[in-house]
């Protein structure tokens, strides 16, 4: 009978691979990742001139319905017109201190303040109201 010998090899440290890496893999790794998520985010908010414009738009667009804004204006001895006074005056503020169109809220302060005539205050109030929701949607278009 023969016998079974196993020849062991002779443990010899292997060498661990180097790789090389080339200029384009580190400079990418230097690059911070940005996600999706984080610029989406970012675009879906509203900034306060958006809002601005939004809210004087609708307030403007309640007093540009013919008899009804006039009869809101008039029956609560000028109450709603010095409300939208001040909606115009406080976006007037926001808009102007970011430097964005201010035209809007002009043409709502002047409905505001003539918004008793009858004829004239409502061609204001539309005037105001288009102005003012062409500015949002610019506003919104560029985000």
């Amino acid at each position: 009978m023969k016998k079974n010998t196993v020849k062991l090899k002779s443990r010899t440290k292997l060498k661990p691979k180097v790789k090389i890496k080339q200029k384009s893999e580190s400079k990418a790794k230097l690059k911070p990742k940005v996600t999706t998520k984080a610029k989406t985010n970012q675009q879906q908010k509203m900034s306060d001139v958006s809002w601005g414009y939004l809210i004087a738009g609708i307030f403007e667009a309640v007093m540009a319905i013919p008899i009804i804004g006039w009869s809101m204006g008039v029956s609560s001895f000028g109450f709603f017109w010095v409300v939208g006074l001040v909606i115009n005056i406080v976006v007037l503020t926001i808009v102007k201190r970011s430097k964005k169109s201010i035209s809007g809220n002009v043409v709502g302060i002047i409905a505001n303040i003539i918004g008793w005539v009858p004829i004239l205050g409502w061609l204001l109030h539309v005037t105001a109201t288009v102005l003012l929701f062409v500015l949002f949607f610019r506003e919104e278009g560029r985000k």
